[in-house]
């Protein structure tokens, strides 16, 4: 029997970050979109766990790709709310009145201080990790454990919802049921496939 219910943030919930980024720095500087990801890509694994921080990856990225900018002008990308999924957070709150949910995400400190102020996450949320606050990613298995256990349920008592195969594939390892995101639709009928009353 299902208890709780684990959403990503960026894919699932917004945009994918990295979509986000180059799109903004294909506009500003024409530089292909593969490119921008390939470069942040190198960066992200200590940004997200607050090694270094978003002036730095932009100033290494603007180095890689011989920018004569000032980092700060572009600091709104890290910080700019990202559009909501809206059908995305109606099924949360829907599935919030008989399920515990829960909000895992690989993210960084101007973007969860931006996420904290523009939206009231208990409306949504019975818990939130952060990979920024907890020091834990997804790429690891600690941070499945650590979920399960402050959700205090057993992990086949837990459903995870991601956009990347590899994170689904990690938690299926550790007994939690995945849902890889493709869209609103598939995610509702999956959810009720494993018994989920929407």
């Amino acid at each position: 029997m299902i208890k709780s219910i684990i959403f990503d943030w960026f894919g699932v919930c917004t945009k994918e970050f990295r979509k986000i980024l180059s799109e903004e720095l294909y506009k500003k500087f024409g530089i292909n979109k593969k490119l921008v990801i390939k470069s942040y890509v190198k960066y992200e694994f200590p940004f997200i766990l607050r090694k270094i921080n978003s002036k730095k990856v932009l100033s290494n990225m603007f180095k890689e790709f011989h920018i004569n900018k000032n980092v700060n002008d572009y600091a709104y990308i890290f910080k700019s709310k990202p559009k909501l999924r809206k059908d995305v957070f109606k099924l949360i709150k829907k599935l919030k009145a008989n399920y515990k949910t829960a909000l895992l995400s690989d993210n960084f400190d101007d973007m969860t201080k931006t996420i904290r102020k523009s939206l009231y996450l208990k409306r949504y949320f019975d818990l939130v990790v952060f990979s920024n606050e907890v020091g834990l990613v997804k790429r690891e298995n600690k941070v499945y454990k650590f979920i399960i256990k402050k959700l205090e349920d057993k992990p086949k008592e837990c459903v995870f919802i991601d956009d990347k195969k590899e994170n689904i594939e990690r938690a299926g390892r550790l007994g939690i049921n995945g849902i890889l995101f493709k869209n609103i639709k598939q995610v509702r009928t999956e959810l009720a496939k494993s018994g989920v009353k929407i």
